[in-house]
């Protein structure tokens, strides 16, 4: 059985087409995603670094405060606060996952309470910063300390 050679370059650009297709498919939806990721990053960045974040753990007889700073320029300070202060600061940053999540980096930090990778959000409706992570338990809380302008 011989099949001409007309046949064969009309399959061949067939499928060739179909895998271009495919692949832009993928490409579109790669890039809508990136897209989606870089707003929400950027709301994020927008967020945490207007004011002070804080934990409050403990009960009346002995609390513990950790308090959160993060600067524009990428860097963060955190405030332990109990019988004692201890500070610590590093570096941030904001970094999508696969999943549609976006993890708090921190870097160069004793890791108090947050640790160094953690997944936040926010919640408008109440105002704070949702987190959980490695050494959390849960989903917990951050409180917005707003700073005034």
């Amino acid at each position: 059985m011989k099949i001409s050679k007309k046949i064969i370059a009309i399959l061949t650009i067939f499928i060739i087409g179909i895998i271009i297709i495919i692949f832009g498919l993928n490409f579109t939806s790669y890039f809508n995603n990136n897209q989606q990721n870089s707003t929400k990053i950027n709301e994020l960045k927008n967020i945490i670094t207007n004011g002070k974040w804080i934990k409050t753990l403990g009960n009346d007889s002995f609390t513990e405060t950790y308090r959160y700073t993060f600067y524009q320029n990428h860097t963060f300070l955190e405030l332990y606060a109990s019988d004692v202060f201890i500070y610590s600061y590093g570096n941030w940053s904001l970094i999508p996952d696969e999943e549609d999540n976006v993890h708090l980096i921190l870097n160069d930090s004793n890791g108090y309470w947050l640790p160094n990778d953690t997944i936040i959000n926010y919640n408008k409706s109440n105002d704070t910063l949702l987190v959980s992570g490695a050494s959390i338990v849960g989903i917990q809380s951050l409180e917005h300390e707003r700073v005034l302008e």
